[in-house]
């Protein structure tokens, strides 16, 4: 059955379907809205009220005024931006300023939030979006002022320049705690999409940092320009990707055009063509960094006029459907395939409220004539997909070990009372976040001796330590923390007891705790295979073997012993040598997740990396330590660029795991012998994490020269601690 709004049925008479011979049974559905999340309605003062009939009556003053305040000299040299300097006056008035002034007066007439936050956004477009949020807040400290002076000229009211300030307040406020850095990739379908993203991540106390790079096949704007990949060097946590909305990419819409004519020679050669298109540059993005992807499938939209206006039409002919179902086929395998890739599905969404509803704007005609808007449902409801991708990241972007609860979490019913239902797909999925590096650890009011463990998907060995007894979960999670080195801010506890989650969330404010009762818990852990957190390489698959084993060493080294005979006892093993291309992966994951024992906390990508292996002013020395408890793998990392009579350690990074051995002193003294001849220095940037790694160069004897700058005084060498046993790497 053909579904069609109800709003499209007032727009259009019925007469239009009688002389066209349909009829066609239709299923009425309500424009939905979801209440709450990103929109609001509250009442205006009356003189609010009044100040919204002055905005609108004086919008063409307003906005030449705003133009000249926003647009002067002085302030686009100290804040550059290269959409500004170009853009026509006449046409920054009509499709951006006049626009503008009318969002703040539909939100001073209506309260609706709505029209608020899209006016928040669009003070965006000339402004230095993609310099940061300090710079933006400096930025708009200075024009704003001027803006209020403009849109309260006139107006007798007291109480319009307070609500216009507390309109701009988030704008000009600095921001506090962490900010999550979002890249999007796309045309105006995802520059939108922004404004419903932020509103819903402020209400949720989320900061974001968005920089939006407009790609446009029609514009001749490519995927891959230096603009985008040194913003994607410079740090990013998201990056959201949108080949195939609006202008998409050129053989897209000859893919379109010729599923309209059938021509099916045609559209499998383009369809191979995108596919193509989009894993070279997924390639290319992923030499780049590891971040987490947003990558969109193709929804169909826009509409064709017809299709958009005649409401007994369906929103896509059978062609382009067919079309569409086999491209989002052939990008799900290739979101699939991709590491950390979470897939926007554009087409769910349409299923879901209507494409034709989607394809409709959210704006009123007097506002958006002659707008360079693009306002449509659709935006606002990917950017609940955007919004619940990014909360789920944000949540356990720190997460290292899941505190795993077992009645009623991991099987319906109590394990000592008789026969259980087992949730099967929960422990699997449990089980294959162990397999790639997510530690579990079990955290059971339970007796040991009735569990049952040849039932469950899960065995005894996934573990790294079993807290089964009868204290308080508060005091197992501590007592894990401590044994396993962590910081509780990298715990996350799923149980299904209320008051046991209550009692963790107040205790120990750090620990991520989710509900097992509820399927949301277990979508956000699913997550974690998209997000850097889990690795598909050998390190990752021997973590909670590494974890158990350090524990060992840790009771080994609880004794009345000096310390030369303690670490004596452990048969230390080092493997010192040039990194290789087969490291690539393991290096990629030391210098990216380690924030204690690393000096200047550069995030190099694979490809810098990658890049350094086959550069000869630049080393990448790796460090692989074993013991008589097991093998650790590469365990620290140290990049030097060489240049003239300098060696400069650029960064030093040393796993947690190999803190306390002496194999920072080690690897150090190996850097310092293979640069013999050179001066040498080591850099080191202060964070609020990497206090372990401060001492490296002074202890060493070093001296600071400048801040950050420590340099080896001529001639000075360094011992290497005589109870490690040294080879060269094989």
């Amino acid at each position: 059955m053909r579904r069609v709004l109800i709003s499209d049925i007032y727009r259009t008479r019925p007469a239009v379907a009688a002389r066209a011979g349909v009829n066609l049974p239709v299923e009425l559905i309500e424009p939905p809205h979801k209440p709450g999340q990103m929109e609001t309605n509250t009442s205006p003062s009356r003189s609010v009220g009044r100040f919204s009939r002055h905005l609108r009556r004086n919008r063409e003053a307003i906005a030449r005024e705003w133009l000249r305040g926003q647009f002067r000299e002085d302030l686009m040299r100290r804040y550059p931006n290269r959409f500004a300097a170009e853009a026509p006056a006449e046409a920054v008035v009509k499709g951006h300023l006049l626009p503008l002034v009318g969002l703040l007066a539909e939100y001073a007439r209506t309260g609706n939030s709505l029209y608020r936050d899209l006016y928040r956004e669009e003070l965006l477009r000339y402004a230095p979006h993609r310099s940061g949020l300090a710079v933006l807040a400096d930025y708009f400290r200075e024009v704003l002022p001027a803006h209020e002076e403009a849109a309260v000229s006139g107006f007798s009211g007291d109480d319009a320049l307070a609500w216009l300030k507390e309109v701009h307040e988030p704008l000009v406020s600095p921001i506090v705690g962490d900010v999550v850095r979002v890249i999007t990739v796309g045309d105006c379908l995802v520059a939108q999409i922004q404004s419903f993203l932020k509103a819903a991540a402020r209400n949720a106390g989320l900061n974001l940092d968005v920089r939006y790079y407009y790609f446009s096949a029609k514009l001749g704007v490519g995927l891959m320009d230096e603009g985008i990949k040194s913003a994607i060097r410079g740090g990013v946590d998201l990056l959201a990707l949108s080949y195939l909305s609006y202008e998409g990419i050129p053989l897209y819409r000859a893919y379109l055009e010729a599923s309209d004519t059938r021509d099916e020679s045609r559209s499998r050669e383009l369809m191979q063509g995108i596919t193509d298109y989009i894993e070279d540059h997924l390639r290319e993005i992923r030499e780049l960094t590891d971040a987490t992807i947003l990558l969109h499938n193709a929804s169909g939209l826009p509409l064709t006029r017809t299709r958009r206006l005649v409401p007994f039409l369906p929103g896509l002919s059978g062609g382009r459907r067919l079309a569409l179902q086999l491209l989002n086929a052939a990008i799900g395998e290739i979101a699939a395939r991709t590491e950390n890739c979470i897939l926007i599905d554009e087409v769910a969404v349409a299923e879901r409220h209507g494409l034709r509803h989607c394809a409709s704007t959210v704006l009123p005609r007097w506002i958006r004539r002659g707008a360079d808007l693009h306002t449509e449902h659709v935006c606002r409801y990917l950017a609940d997909a955007y919004f619940e991708s990014i909360r789920r990241w944000s949540m356990l972007r720190k997460t290292k070990l899941l505190l795993v609860d077992f009645d009623n979490t991991l099987w319906s019913g109590v394990m000592a009372e008789g026969p259980v239902a087992h949730f099967v797909e929960r422990q699997t999925l449990l089980k294959s976040l162990s397999q790639q590096g997510v530690l579990l650890a079990a955290v059971s009011k339970n007796d040991p001796r009735n569990l049952r463990w040849s039932e469950m998907a899960l065995a005894e060995s996934d573990f790294v330590a079993l807290k089964i007894g009868w204290g308080l979960k508060v005091d197992s999670i501590k007592e894990l923390a401590s044994e396993l080195n962590l910081g509780q801010d990298s715990f996350a506890l799923i149980d299904d007891n209320p008051a046991e989650l209550e009692l963790v969330r107040t205790t120990l404010p750090g620990v991520i705790c989710l509900d097992a009762t509820k399927d949301e818990s277990w979508a956000t852990l699913e997550q974690l295979f998209a997000m850097p957190n889990t690795r598909q390489t050998d390190e990752a698959r021997r973590r909670t073997e590494m974890y158990r084993e350090q524990a060992n060493r840790d009771r080994e080294l609880r004794s009345d012993s000096d310390y030369p005979t303690l670490m004596a006892k452990l048969g230390l093993n080092v493997q010192i040598g040039p990194a290789r291309k087969g490291d690539l992966g393991r290096l990629t994951e030391l210098v990216q997740r380690t924030n204690q024992f690393n000096t200047t906390t550069r995030r190099y990508s694979k490809g810098e990396l990658e890049e350094m292996l086959r550069s000869d002013g630049c080393s990448v020395t790796v460090a692989e330590l074993s013991d008589k408890f097991g093998d650790l793998g590469i365990v620290a990392a140290a990049v030097v660029r060489r240049g003239g009579d300098e060696a400069v350690i650029e960064n030093f990074v040393m796993s947690c795991r190999a803190m306390g051995f002496g194999m920072e002193q080690l690897l150090l003294s190996r850097i310092v012998e293979a640069s013999a001849g050179l001066s040498v220095t080591g850099m080191f940037s202060p964070t609020a994490r990497n206090e372990p790694a401060s001492g490296l160069y002074r202890d060493s004897g070093f001296t600071e020269r400048e801040p950050g700058e420590w340099a080896l005084p001529s001639g000075k060498g360094l011992e290497a601690p005589p109870w490690i046993s040294v080879a060269e790497r094989n």
